[in-house]
């Protein structure tokens, strides 16, 4: 049997602040960064947002019991505005950083374009390891009971 949740939040804002290791993106908004892997300061604010997360379970038996195993899931999310404040793009250069970040907060539908993809990555992460943490730690008939 093949089991359906879907998660949905409408959030006038919510933000996320990390110390966050991303060597992967090497330019913001065609502007090449030194991150090098660094580890750096975030603070990313969605304003107006609303966020879906959709998923399909499975049915798994372990010792006698029935568990909810995550088989495939999704997030998709939509906002009015995303804030931007990167710190450590170019080493701590107190002239460019603050003129990045500034360039990132007018022009932020196109730099919500390229990260947009690590970002609902690292939250698929997040939301996964939670659910499927609960759902495989306990029983199928002591989360829905009779």
């Amino acid at each position: 049997m093949l089991w359906l949740l879907t998660l949905k939040d409408d959030n006038r804002s919510a933000n996320i602040r990390d110390h966050t290791s991303i060597g992967h993106i090497q330019n913001i908004a065609i502007i090449p960064t030194t991150l090098a892997g660094r580890l750096w300061h975030s603070n990313i604010t969605f304003v107006g947002s609303k966020c879906n997360f959709n998923s399909d379970f499975e049915e798994a038996t372990r010792g006698g019991e029935t568990y909810l195993h995550l088989k495939d899931y999704k997030l998709s999310y939509t906002t009015e505005r995303i804030y931007f404040h990167l710190d450590n793009l170019f080493d701590g250069d107190s002239v460019l950083d603050p003129q990045v970040n500034k360039f990132e907060d007018e022009n932020w539908i196109q730099v919500e374009k390229e990260l947009g993809p690590s970002i609902v990555k690292a939250t698929n992460f997040v939301i996964k390891s939670i659910v499927d943490g609960v759902f495989n730690s306990i029983p199928m008939n002591q989360i829905f009971l009779p």
